[in-house]
């Protein structure tokens, strides 16, 4: 999840093992965020509330894991938890439209029911 944020600043870091160059002296600009840096969970967040803001979801006021999109159709809700969505709502082919849209921004697999 944390490689679809985008950096705002500029980033360089050491060559990582097992991709030395032969000039020790060179490093990598990061273009992503990756796992590890401070501000990677941010980078998806922004990335992911534009996403789905072009989607009609909105943050909850209670908790901005939760987005709402409530139109003619119905109420649709996706609870985020780091790259994991859980979509609720009472209208089945609702919720295929809505798993189709974010798709289409991003690379998914759909995993079913919750278990749990």
């Amino acid at each position: 999840a944390f490689l679809n944020g985008e950096l705002e600043e500029e980033l360089w870091m050491q060559q990582p093992p097992g991709y030395e160059s032969k000039d020790p002296n060179q490093a990598c600009r990061l273009k992503r965020s990756i796992y590890g840096l401070k501000q990677a969970p941010r980078c998806w967040y922004v990335k992911l509330v534009a996403a789905l803001d072009k989607l009609g979801f909105k943050p909850s006021q209670a908790d901005p894991a939760l987005f709402i999109k409530k139109d003619e159709n119905g109420i649709v809700y996706l609870l985020v938890h780091v790259d994991d969505i859980v979509t609720t709502s009472d209208d089945v082919e609702l919720i295929k439209k809505v798993k189709a849209a974010v798709g289409e921004a991003f690379k998914i697999r759909d995993l079913g029911e919750a278990k749990v």
